[in-house]
Parts: structure tokens; C-alpha cells; sequence
């Protein structure tokens, strides 16, 4: 409460004190005794001591008032105002702590919004002026507790060397000289021309060129000068390709795998770039080519699940994958996507196939036999670990048939988060290591 509410608060008290109405007191020695305060009045007793509107036309009823009463009055409206301007102060610490409170979070937010966001700072620290708030309130600076380590902040240290710009020396080098022009070789004054030095000044940049060539092969004819019996026009043979007659080179094909299934770029989007360049390609002839390696990357396939059956320890795990491919006998297009996985040697195979079921590992870690196998190794310690599973024989690896009779799964594990999508149909199962249904 300030002095100008209080003031408010006491003007119609000091106002009738000064009425002829407060002056109607008894003669000296005859001052009646002092009344006492009901509970309404005590609760408010600024009203006890005022007169209401039919007392102020006419005489007290009380017959005055008592000097010592309005005195009680008095001190029972000033312990009124203690307590109230004892908690108007609790109040304010309160509020104060709390603006605080949020000015040291302002300071955070404004300091991470619109403060530096390198890591470089200058050899010598410098007293840098704190950002300013967008809202236009100063915020202190946050105080670090004395016994708070400094951390060391992550990258290149203050006036540390740093790495240049050091280019691999296991690239490439592609010479190209420059001279000044025939009219820059004399000397303006005079006339005399200048003296070509031994020693060039040089400086390197790296150029990354993305670029379509074609390669036109030039076979010579030769002709026979003798009677002799057989072709009378030789020529050396065709450069040999992966796929005959295509017109894309082995290293273009090459570049097709890599970028679909390790760089995770869509055929749609290759070609897309490749149209940027001038060559137009067909959707159609890229999938068709990825058909045409199958027979190609199946042996090295087979070479990692070889690999795969030797390893002392596999883990492995599914998850349904999406295939849009017709299957007799199968009537949605969910399909299982195994992976099976082993620390040493570090391979991952996987297996694309329509079930969920034990057969998948039984089928993809064993190895297929024949018939007169199975009847050969009846008697031997082998007949224990051949499984059969679509009407087939398979043998499994050591310490592997016991496991995959008692479960499905070896060791659970989560797949990879990042797994190519078959696109083509045979080049999808061969990549991903997919199971013939």
C-alpha cells in the first residue's frame, strides 16, 4: 500500500474529526465510557468510527466520541497495514526470484538463437558483447560458478594449425600451361622483351568431372597376299562385355549398380541425370540389363553364404518387405526380407522370400544335396544334420543343425536401417540374396 492510498483511506476520518459533529463531546470529567466493537465492526473499523448518512444530518447517538477509542481504532488499522505491507514485501522477493528466474532462461534462448554458431574462435579471446534480446530487454550475462571446469569444446582448438587444403596425392594429375600473351612479354618502357625462367610458379585444384563419352573401337582389316586356303580378311575380335551387343560399357553398369543399391539412387533418378549430359535411356533397358547380370553376381552370392556356413556364431532376423510380384499359391504381396549376419568373417546375407517360416535359415544356411548323397551318408555321423524342406535334401554346417531344429532363428539382431528396394525381379533376388520360391 503507498502513502497516496493511505491518504484516500484516512480522508474521511481526518474529514470528520474536523465536523461540528465530532466536537459534541461531554463536558471534562463526564466522558462516557468507551463502547465496544461488534465483530462486524472490528472487521472493518474505518466504518465503526464514521457516521452513516442519518448520523452526519443529526447529534451522535453514542453521545461523542472517545479520544481513547478512536485511539483503539487507530492501532487496530495500523497492525492491519503491518500485515499488508508485510506481504506485499514477501511478494515482491517472490516476483523478483521469478523474473530472474526467467531472464537467465531468456539469456540461454536468445544466446542460442542468435549467437555464434562456429566452433573457430580467434587465437586471443576476446570480450564480446552479449547478443541482444530481438524484444528489446537487456539480459545479463549468466555468471559461471567458480568451481565449474571448463569444458573443452569439440573440434580444432584455438590456434591450432588446421589441415590446409591437402589434396590426396593418389589422384590423377592433369597438366595445363599458362603463358602470358605475346604483347605482355616486352617490357612496356623500352620495349625489351622478357627472359623466360626455368621454373614455373604451380598451384592445384581439384576438377570433378561428370561427363558422357562414347568409345568408338577401330578394328583393322587385314588382307591375305597368299593363295592359301581360309578368310581372306582378318580382324582382331570384338572387345568382350558382360552383355553382348549392349551399347553401355562394363563400367557403366558397374556405376548402375553401385549408385542404385550402395548409393541409394533410383533408376528413375539416374536417368533423369543422365538426361542432363544429352543421353536419353530408357527405364526399360536399365532393368533389362540388371536381368542380364543375374547369371554374373549368383556364383559371388553363393560365395558369401560358403563363407556365411563356416562362421562360428550368426545372427539373425526378418521383416515383412513389400514385393509387387505375382506368386502362384500366394495371395498378397508381403513378402519376408531375412538378414543373417556374423562378426568374423564379417558378411550379411540376405534372403528374400515369401514365408516367415523355419524353412527360410534351414534352406539359406544348408547346403542342397542330392538324393544319392542322402542315401550315401546314411550310416555316417553326417545323417544327422540333413534336414529336408520342400520335398529337398539339405545338409546344414556343423553346430547348426540342432539349432535350427529347436528354432527358426539363430540370435535375434535388428535389420540394417538402410536396405535396397528390389526394383528388377531376378537382379532383386540375387543383390539381396533372395531365396528361389
Amino acid at each position: 500500500m503507498d502513502l497516496a492510498d493511505l491518504k484516500h483511506r484516512l480522508h474521511p476520518m481526518i474529514g470528520f474529526l474536523k465536523s461540528p459533529f465530532a466536537r459534541n463531546v461531554p463536558p471534562e470529567g463526564k466522558i462516557s465510557p468507551s463502547p465496544r466493537l461488534s465483530a462486524d465492526e472490528a472487521s472493518h473499523p474505518m466504518e465503526a468510527i464514521l457516521p452513516s448518512s442519518a448520523d452526519a444530518a443529526g447529534p451522535s447517538t453514542r453521545g461523542g466520541l472517545d479520544p481513547d477509542w478512536i485511539i483503539s481504532v487507530l492501532l487496530v488499522e495500523q497492525h492491519a497495514l503491518q500485515g499488508e505491507v508485510k506481504r506485499l514485501q514477501a511478494e515482491t522477493q517472490s516476483l523478483r526470484a521469478e523474473n530472474e528466474q526467467l531472464r537467465a532462461a531468456l539469456t540461454l534462448q536468445v544466446a542460442k538463437r542468435f549467437g555464434k554458431s562456429s566452433e573457430k574462435r580467434a587465437p586471443q579471446a576476446e570480450a564480446t558483447p552479449e547478443p541482444s534480446s530481438p524484444l528489446g530487454v537487456e539480459t545479463p550475462a549468466p555468471e559461471r560458478p567458480a568451481s565449474a571446469p571448463i569444458r573443452r569444446k569439440r573440434g580444432g582448438q584455438p590456434g591450432h594449425a588446421g589441415h590446409g587444403r591437402a589434396i590426396p596425392a593418389g589422384l590423377p594429375r592433369e597438366e595445363r600451361l599458362h603463358e602470358l600473351p605475346e604483347n605482355e612479354r616486352q617490357c612496356p618502357d623500352c620495349g625489351l622483351p622478357y627472359e623466360e625462367l626455368p621454373f614455373t610458379d604451380d598451384s592445384e585444384e581439384v576438377d570433378v568431372q561428370v561427363k558422357v563419352v562414347v568409345l568408338r573401337h577401330r578394328r583393322k582389316c587385314y588382307r591375305k597376299t597368299c593363295a592359301c586356303p581360309g578368310p581372306q580378311v582378318l580382324e582382331p575380335p570384338v572387345p568382350s562385355k558382360l552383355i553382348p551387343k549392349s551399347k553401355f560399357t562394363d563400367e557403366t553398369w558397374t556405376k548402375f549398380l553401385l549408385d542404385k543399391y550402395l548409393g541409394q539412387v533410383p533408376i528413375t533418378r539416374q536417368i533423369e541425370l543422365l538426361q542432363h549430359t544429352g543421353l536419353p535411356v530408357a527405364k526399360s533397358t536399365v532393368h533389362g540389363g540388371f536381368d542380364r547380370l543375374y547369371d554374373d553376381l549368383a556364383p559371388l552370392y553363393q560365395h558369401f553364404l560358403t563363407h556365411l556356413h563356416s562362421a562360428g556364431h550368426i545372427q539373425a532376423d526378418e521383416t515383412r518387405w513389400m514385393v509387387f510380384e505375382e506368386v502362384e499359391g500366394k495371395t498378397n504381396h508381403r513378402w519376408w526380407l531375412w538378414s543373417f549376419a556374423s562378426p568374423s568373417p564379417k558378411i550379411v546375407v540376405f534372403v528374400l522370400d515369401p514365408t516367415r517360416s523355419a524353412a527360410v535359415p534351414k534352406r539359406s544356411l544348408g547346403e542342397l544335396i542330392t538324393p544319392e548323397q542322402v542315401t550315401a551318408l546314411a550310416d555316417s555321423p553326417l545323417a544327422a544334420r540333413i534336414v529336408w524342406v520342400d520335398e529337398k535334401p539339405y545338409l546344414l554346417p556343423p553346430n547348426r543343425s540342432a539349432e535350427l531344429t529347436a528354432k527358426p532363428q539363430v540370435h535375434q539382431c535388428r535389420p540394417p536401417a538402410r536396405l535396397p528396394r528390389p526394383a528388377p525381379r531376378c537382379l532383386g533376388r540375387v543383390l539381396l540374396g533372395a531365396s528361389t520360391p
